[in-house]
């Protein structure tokens, strides 16, 4: 076999050296790209959590604290997604189960102008046996304590 020229070894160097210098380039680019995205989408996410939604209410409650759980306080408002899906019967408040007069086709889905799976509204406790549910348009639920599991639903 015979050998390369020296012309031609220093060419297959070159471009050896000038695809290297490019990938390099290339890969920095890239890099620097995504660190531009990644800034871009914190000064977004940051952007978008200091504008409040005065139209919808929270995405992810909190349902490991008070309203929901232990600790709600007779006489306060506290922000609140109603579940609406199967209904509305049913709420958590304070620990327990609380229960209204049936919304709804019997545990199907909510009655008509009920958002669904949800409902945004305030619930607040008004005695130890008696706690109400405001929607943002004014209408209210009364709720009452129950010894009943809610059932499930599809």
């Amino acid at each position: 076999m015979a050998r390369p020229s020296a012309e031609a070894a220093l060419t297959v160097t070159a471009t050896a050296v000038g695809l290297h210098r490019r990938a390099v380039v290339a890969g920095l680019g890239v890099v620097v790209g995504l660190a531009v995205m990644v800034g871009l989408g914190v000064v977004v996410v940051t952007g978008c959590s200091s504008m409040p939604d005065q139209s919808a209410g929270p995405t992810q409650p909190r349902y490991d604290v008070a309203p929901y759980e232990v600790g709600a306080e007779v006489g306060t408002d506290y922000a609140y997604e109603l579940t609406t899906h199967c209904g509305i019967r049913w709420a958590r408040i304070d620990g327990h189960w609380w229960e209204t007069d049936p919304l709804g086709e019997a545990q199907a889905h909510p009655p008509e102008g009920w958002s669904n799976p949800t409902r945004h509204g305030t619930i607040r406790i008004l005695s130890g046996d008696r706690a109400e549910f405001v929607r943002p348009d004014g209408r209210a639920l009364v709720f009452h304590p129950s010894a009943a599991i809610p059932p499930g639903c599809d």
